[in-house]
C-alpha cells in the first residue's frame, strides 16, 4: 500500500518527484518557500526504513520563476529540469 510521505509534505504544493540514489535520495517541486512559482527541494533517507530528513531548497538551480520535473542522476551528479526563468517553459542541465 502506498503511504504518505508525511515528514516530507507541505500544507502547500508538492509534486514532480524523482529518486535518486538507489531510492534513497528525492528531488521535488514544491511551493513550500512561500512564494508564488515553485522551487525544487531535495531530501535524503540513511536506508529506506528511515524517514526522510527535512527537505532543502537548492538555491543554486531555483530562480524568481518556477522551476519543476527535476530527473536526476542516480550519482546526484547531472540534472535535468523545467524552468521558465527565461519567461518561457525549456529545460536546463546542472552538473555537481
Amino acid at each position: 500500500q502506498p503511504r504518505a510521505l508525511s515528514e516530507v509534505n507541505s500544507p502547500t504544493i508538492d509534486w514532480d518527484p524523482g529518486l535518486f540514489a538507489d531510492g534513497l535520495g528525492l528531488l521535488f517541486g514544491s511551493n513550500r518557500a512561500g512564494g508564488t512559482s515553485p522551487e525544487l527541494f531535495e531530501t535524503a533517507r540513511p536506508s529506506f526504513d528511515a524517514p526522510f530528513v527535512e527537505p532543502v531548497a537548492r538555491a543554486e538551480l531555483n530562480s524568481a520563476e518556477a522551476e519543476g520535473d527535476p530527473w536526476l542522476s542516480n550519482d546526484g551528479r547531472d540534472i535535468v529540469f523545467a524552468s521558465t526563468r527565461d519567461g518561457s517553459s525549456h529545460l536546463y542541465e546542472a552538473w555537481r
